[in-house]
């Protein structure tokens, strides 16, 4: 049986990690979008993308923003708990409580074989229907 391919939202700017990310993420059959900021962010919604199974963030943007605004501003317009990696590199007492809050995984590493291994899980658990 084949799998079916995935929507998989990045908010990433390095193009380093953007690669890494995209590999990773195609290797598990992913559609990836990567978004770099907000008004990235709203141009992708203007298109009528589909509601991605998994979001990728980080806790803060290079403009400024936060990944909180962005995974707060897609959960809420396809209005459903789209799961989420937030990647962070301290657990401050903020990011725990947002993230407790909001039933949103975190991960402090970009090592691909943990970051595979929970793409996998969120993405085998995600009630959403595949790309077709």
């Amino acid at each position: 049986m084949e799998r079916r391919y995935r929507r998989v939202i990045v908010i990433v700017s390095d193009p380093l990690v953007q690669e890494g990310l995209r590999l990773l993420l195609q290797d598990l059959r992913c559609d990836v979008i990567f978004v770099r900021n907000h008004p990235c962010l709203r141009r992708l919604l203007t298109t009528g993308t589909g509601c991605p199974q998994l979001i990728i963030a980080p806790t803060t943007l290079e403009n400024g923003g936060t990944g909180e605004d962005i995974i707060d501003e897609l959960r809420a317009y396809y209005n459903t708990d789209i799961p989420v990696i937030l990647l962070e590199s301290e657990h401050s007492f903020d990011v725990i409580d947002y993230s407790d809050r909001r039933n949103i995984h975190v991960s402090d590493c970009l090592h691909p074989k943990q970051l595979r291994k929970t793409v996998m899980e969120l993405l085998n658990h995600a009630i959403m229907p595949s790309i077709q």
